[in-house]
């Protein structure tokens, strides 16, 4: 040390190569490396650890190729080994952003391994082991929980990922991701954007889908590629029906339905596994008995239209109505228990409690 004040120094060749240098404690064999700048109010305690201007770095190797930055805290044994520089970073766990050679500013990662790659990215927040453990470059991501964000590693932003395994594999953007294994598809290099899970296991399987919503545990589980879905409820749209623009809110609603542009609205709605669409079932178990493969129905009402197969173009209001339509087209029935008894017939209007109810 060439001058300075006010510093301590405690080990074997600690601050040897510091050339200027006030307010500092430096504790440990070659504290401060072999940087011959200045360091300034910083605290240094480990095997070779570096530090610069209003800096904290306690471990061995812990910032051990810095070159400049202020406002840094490394804790942990070879936690910022290859950073350069950057400012105002927090690395805190076993080699936390220890194999990128982080510029970036405004990082925080807590965690063994946390954030272990980062290079260029700014104000992202890795708490939990091996969180965002790949990622190289990306702005603005959260993830919260153990392995939450583990892959990615693209050019990204701005994801929100809380809870164990969510997100493990997804290297899109814009994504948020609440729930143990929230969007943990295993599918490596899943690109899905702009989609919002929140629930255990909900969205599990979705890789390249955009613009999704899921709100409870396994929701939306069958989604895999498709866009623009609203699944709200255990198990809503939940077994490997890859459908696009549908909107299913209630426990069990959708669950197997293939259907396209649909909306099921109450516990059980168009539950079963037909492909029919453009089908409105609102209601406890609305057209959730059967396997629909017809289009463009309407049932509105508890246990309405429960036995339609293939018929199309039918609207059903009321609980009970068009009770035991299965390939009829064109009816419309309104009120309890209308045309309740009809099976076949087409073109039929039915509109009162129990009107033509033996049809």
């Amino acid at each position: 040390n060439t001058s300075g004040i006010r510093n301590i120094y405690v080990g074997s060749s600690s601050g040897k190569y510091i050339q200027t240098s006030d307010n500092n404690i430096n504790i440990g064999h070659q504290t401060g490396g072999i940087n011959s700048g200045g360091t300034t109010r910083s605290i240094i305690i480990g095997h070779n650890a570096i530090a610069h201007t209003d800096c904290i770095s306690i471990g061995n190797l812990v910032g051990a190729s810095l070159t400049s930055g202020t406002g840094n805290v490394f804790i942990g044994n070879n936690v910022g080994t290859l950073a350069t520089s950057g400012a105002n970073n927090v690395g805190i766990g076993h080699s936390a952003m220890s194999t990128g050679n982080i510029s970036g500013i405004g990082n925080i990662a807590l965690g063994n391994e946390s954030m272990l790659k980062l290079a260029l990215g700014n104000n992202n927040t890795a708490i939990g082991t091996n969180t965002m453990k790949e990622l190289v470059s990306g702005s603005d991501n959260v993830a919260i929980g153990n392995n939450a964000l583990l892959n990615l590693n693209t050019v990204v932003s701005a994801n929100v990922a809380i809870g164990n395994d969510a997100m493990i594999n997804i290297t899109g953007g814009g994504n948020v991701a609440i729930g143990k294994s929230a969007m943990g598809t295993t599918a490596g290099g899943s690109i899905a954007e702009n989609n919002t899970v929140i629930g255990s296991f909900a969205g599990l399987r979705l890789a390249t889908g955009i613009n999704n919503v899921f709100i409870g545990r396994e929701a939306g589980n069958g989604i895999n590629i498709s866009n623009s879905n609203v699944a709200i409820g255990r198990r809503a749209i939940a077994n490997g029906n890859d459908v696009s623009e549908c909107v299913a809110i209630g426990h069990l609603a959708m669950e197997s339905h293939l259907g396209n542009q649909s909306v099921a609205i109450g516990a059980n709605a168009l539950r079963n596994n037909g492909t029919g669409e453009r089908n409105t079932a609102i209601g406890y178990n609305s057209m959730g008995d059967t396997t629909v493969s017809g289009d463009d129905n309407v049932a509105v009402g508890h246990n309405t239209m429960i036995s339609l197969t293939t018929g199309t173009r039918n609207i059903a209001i009321g609980n009970l109505a068009l009770n035991s339509a299965e390939t009829s087209l064109n009816n419309v029935a309104i009120g309890y228990s209308a045309l309740n008894s009809m099976t076949a017939q087409s073109n039929c209007v039915a509109i009162g409690h129990n009107a033509l109810l033996n049809n």
